[in-house]
């Protein structure tokens, strides 16, 4: 093999572009001076080994809505992703389930309904982008099957989607995020991840690292589980999800998860019956 001389190195970094340098030279995606994320951090874990007590979270991306005849097609061609996403009482955040891939919006609904049985999920957010509906409609179809398990519109409220993607370099350069082996969802979050720069992102589809990040809002409004709060949860699910008349449950996230026990105590659980 050939060594080649440091100043000719740079040199060459400087003709050829940081990336283009990276990609040809150091077989990288991206300068390591630039990736916005470190990917060795990331965990890679068995299902089976998945943290007890954990949170989950389905997280929802839907298809861009059509506006007019121009963008009539947007919804055929764009993804709609979905991410089952654990908050363990360690604060680590687990990404155990998925789907990204173009899909109607009645396909989106069964695989949230799908998600729903199978990890009893404490709340559903739905990305919310101009008209959407997905979040009005999965409520609908929810109740009508009995779930009255809270379903929240995720607002960007102005920031842009690198801003909200990087709330997660905290918890990946501590070594917080794992992933599940074998799952095509973590394998796609990964490399949507080793694409994302501090200026940009430098690939077509951001949709699954996208979803993930609103994680990091509902842990700062709702906490991490603890034994004590997971227990609560999960007899409020129960009790709640069993009377028909507590609509109030999935219409307000904010009545659930940590805050509701000392809600009920001073209010009483009348006031979120519907």
């Amino acid at each position: 093999p050939t060594v080649l001389d440091f100043k000719k190195l740079k040199l060459e970094r400087a003709w050829m572009g940081a990336s283009v340098f990276a990609s040809q030279i150091q077989l990288r995606i991206l300068p390591g001076d630039d990736a916005m994320f470190n990917s060795e951090m990331v965990k890679w874990i068995e299902r089976r080994n998945v943290p007890a007590g954990s949170r989950y979270y389905i997280l929802v991306d839907p298809a861009g809505d059509p506006i007019d005849d121009k963008t009539a097609r947007k919804r055929d061609t764009d993804f709609t992703a979905i991410a089952v996403v654990g908050v363990t009482p360690m604060g680590q955040v687990v990404l155990v389930d998925g789907v990204a891939a173009r899909m109607t919006e009645t396909e989106s609904i069964e695989f949230v309904l799908n998600y729903f049985r199978m990890y009893k999920a404490a709340l559903v957010g739905v990305e919310k982008v101009g008209l959407g509906s997905l979040g009005s409609h999965l409520k609908i179809a929810m109740r009508k099957l009995g779930f009255f398990a809270p379903v929240q519109d995720l607002k960007p409220k102005g920031r842009s989607k690198l801003s909200r993607i990087s709330d997660l370099v905290p918890i990946v350069d501590l070594g917080l995020m794992l992933l599940v082996k074998d799952e095509e969802i973590c394998d796609t979050f990964m490399y949507q991840l080793s694409y994302v720069t501090r200026n940009s992102i430098e690939t077509k589809y951001d949709d699954v690292v996208d979803v993930v990040s609103w994680v990091v809002e509902l842990m700062t409004a709702y906490g991490i589980p603890d034994k004590t709060g997971m227990e609560r949860d999960n007899e409020l699910v129960e009790s709640l999800s069993s009377d028909p008349r507590s609509l109030s449950y999935w219409r307000d996230a904010r009545t659930t998860l940590n805050g509701i026990g000392r809600q009920a105590e001073t209010v009483g659980m009348g006031e979120f019956a519907g």
